[in-house]
């Protein structure tokens, strides 16, 4: 079975400032893509803006606070992460204001194994808590206290994980 935290890491949680979309989903890939060439950069960005203007909302804005952007290349050899906390939730997208962006990276061989990530991290999202500890982390990073923040949402995980 898939575990949150072997994907996420408090490295991996990061405070996005209150830009346009496109710069945070910027944001989102070059955390992502730290330590490969920024070659690659160009190509997962335009993947992900063509998801966001021909998917349906729900592709993306998942509800409850929470968006998705998600991109497969074969530059990258294993799934990356990273997970955006917004400073105030913010209207980005169609339906329901977003407070996190979780960007995920993968080759196509990981597939599976990606699917599975969501299936799990959707559970994890679906928790009475979860939208609560999102919403603490953000007022910790705005607080500038962002070792807490991303222990907020570390904890969460963790708790998740152990049942």
């Amino acid at each position: 079975m898939i575990n949150l935290l072997s994907y996420f890491s408090p490295e991996s949680v990061i405070m996005l400032q209150d830009d346009a979309y496109s710069q945070l989903m910027e944001q989102l890939v070059d955390h992502c893509l730290s330590g490969y060439s920024s070659d690659i950069r160009g190509n997962i960005l335009a993947e992900i803006r063509s998801k966001s203007r021909s998917s349906s909302p729900q592709d993306i804005n998942l509800g409850r606070g929470f968006a998705l952007i998600h991109a497969k290349t074969d530059e990258v050899h294993d799934i990356r992460t990273a997970l955006g906390i917004l400073p105030q939730p913010r209207k980005l997208l169609k339906g329901e204001r977003i407070r996190s962006i979780f960007c995920i990276i993968l080759p196509p061989s990981e597939s599976r194994e990606y699917l599975s990530l969501l299936a799990r991290l959707g559970r994890m999202l679906r928790q009475k808590d979860a939208p609560k500890a999102f919403e603490s982390a953000s007022k910790l990073f705005r607080a500038g206290d962002s070792d807490e923040a991303r222990a907020c949402i570390m904890d969460l995980l963790h708790r998740f994980e152990q049942g």
